[in-house]
């Protein structure tokens, strides 16, 4: 269906309750789908909501470097750290691990797969990334305080981190 019908959200919303296995667990397979199909038409930030929803790491590693070429420079590394936070207040940490290391490794303008990065908002979810298991909340607290200028830069990021912080 083209993007410009207004019958199209309508027909998404349906077929996504029409494969959910229930009102409350989402098929992720159809919201890969959707999220590929809002791809190949440069929708974008869709296409992330999308990819959020698949659990899905890859494809939405994939859609947010295609985000950045889109985004000033200086945003590269806070279009992955907002991905890697909303992965890990929906408690999949594995799939933010998935995400985080395909933007990184594939990322033109990152040089690295692994820290140091130039970026500290990248370090940063490295490092969370690597703790996070631990639930150690004075772990936690020390890396936040280590990154607190980087953090501030979004006043969402604390919000966010506020929520993960709550599992510790």
């Amino acid at each position: 269906i083209h993007p410009n019908i207004v019958e199209r959200e309508t027909l998404i919303v349906q077929a996504i309750k029409w494969t959910s296995k229930d009102n409350n667990q989402k098929n992720p397979l159809m919201h890969k789908l959707i999220a590929r199909i809002m791809t190949k038409e440069e929708n974008f930030q869709v296409a992330r909501n999308y990819s959020l929803l698949s659990k899905n790491g890859s494809l939405c590693g994939s859609i947010l470097i295609l985000m950045s070429t889109q985004a000033y420079k200086s945003e590269i590394d806070m279009i992955v750290f907002q991905a890697i936070l909303n992965w890990l207040i929906l408690k999949e940490k594995n799939t933010a691990v998935e995400t985080f290391d395909y933007y990184v490794k594939n990322h033109p303008l990152i040089k690295t797969p692994r820290p140091p990065f130039l970026s500290p908002l990248l370090n940063f979810a490295y490092f969370l990334l690597n703790i996070i298991d631990e639930k150690k909340l004075q772990t936690f607290q020390h890396l936040c305080e280590l990154y607190k200028n980087s953090i501030t830069c979004d006043i969402n990021f604390e919000k966010q981190l506020e929520k993960i912080g709550i599992d510790f």
